[in-house]
């Protein structure tokens, strides 16, 4: 939590310093393309005891401050989102005499900043530039079973690509590809060691941004 305090002083400082960065309200709507899949866990005698599935990411919301700043053809945007995400999992136990499936579903509530730059032609905007997603809440499924450990982590990286339009000096849209560098379950043992279901929860993005 204090890496997002630290980032959140230093937007906002780089702000107030400069009056030509240009402070205003974003909404942001995503998509994850993440396929599913399953992983499964057995035992010392090489049986199987559990099976895991990702079934998929529900649509995020995200709404927050961006501030733009401009000088000719080149541009520089930083955003401060929250948002909220929610994934879907498939859980059946073998070790039980008959095997059971429990749907649940996992809940991360994230503070999503990213940073981008980049060339504006003819108000089109092309950039890059990476992104940072601070777990502040979290709700796990697993992490009271008595084979699995939770270890949520509080800092996922990633990097953005960018295409955007300045509708006017104050509204723009921004179409954006999400490429993060987890994996879904990153944050769970089994029996103590590392699990991950190999999927990387990328998202497609639209943004709408009311600049000052």
């Amino acid at each position: 939590m204090k890496y997002a305090m630290y980032t959140i002083a230093l937007i906002f400082l780089s702000t107030s310093i400069n009056a030509q960065l240009r402070l205003g309200l974003k909404t942001n709507y995503g998509k994850t393309i993440g396929s599913s899949n399953t992983i499964q866990f057995g035992n010392e005698y090489q049986f199987l005891d559990y099976e895991v599935s990702y079934l998929g990411t529900k649509d995020v919301v995200g709404i927050g401050l961006t501030s733009f700043y401009e000088h000719g053809n080149l541009w520089f945007q930083s955003d401060m989102l929250y948002r909220k995400s929610t994934s879907r999992f498939l859980f059946k136990d073998y070790t039980e005499r008959n095997s059971t499936d429990t749907h649940f579903e996992e809940t991360y509530h994230i503070l999503h900043i990213p940073v981008q730059a980049g060339i504006l032609w003819n108000d089109f905007k092309f950039g890059v530039g990476p992104m940072f997603n601070f777990n502040l809440q979290y709700d796990l499924a697993l992490d009271d079973h008595e084979d699995f450990e939770a270890e949520m982590i509080d800092l996922s990286m990633g990097f953005q690509f960018l295409i955007g339009y300045k509708i006017n000096n104050h509204l723009h849209v921004d179409l954006k590809f999400e490429r993060t560098f987890n994996n879904i379950g990153d944050h769970y043992k089994y029996k103590g060691s590392k699990t991950s279901l190999r999927v990387s929860p990328n998202m497609f993005s639209i943004s709408l941004a009311s600049i000052l």
